[in-house]
């Protein structure tokens, strides 16, 4: 994993500079998303099992992201994380959505709203 970590944090660079070039390939879905989801142990995996056209770099980028900030703020004690793939067809063409799911933290305040009224130089 910290090989493939290296990876990414160069694309990250890349991205950030502008000179990112994706590279969409056909992945196979469940085995890209199990490969993502090694050393993070208690996370279920709802994924169909076909391929689909994406940039598993890009893609991974994100996603080890939002599983990062999930375990990060999400509920210590009981944590159900839940990875899903949907694939759905409009005719011509399909979306695939990745959905994360997990359990808030119960002792976390409620947001509170804020708008740029509430800021000194609005007053």
């Amino acid at each position: 994993r910290s090989m493939w970590w290296c990876r990414l944090r160069e694309a990250v660079l890349r991205i950030v500079e502008g000179s990112y070039l994706k590279a969409v390939r056909n992945i196979a879905l469940r085995q890209f998303c199990s490969d993502l989801l090694v050393g993070r142990p208690g996370i279920t995996l709802d994924c169909p099992s076909l391929t689909a056209l994406l940039d598993p770099i890009a893609c991974n980028i994100a996603l080890d992201n939002a599983i990062t900030n999930a375990v990060r703020h999400g509920c210590a004690e009981n944590q159900e994380l839940r990875l899903k793939v949907e694939v759905s067809n409009h005719g011509s063409s399909t979306t695939l959505s990745f959905t994360l799911i997990n359990r808030a933290k119960a002792k976390k305040p409620p947001l509170s709203y804020w708008s740029a009224s509430d800021t000194e130089a609005a007053r």
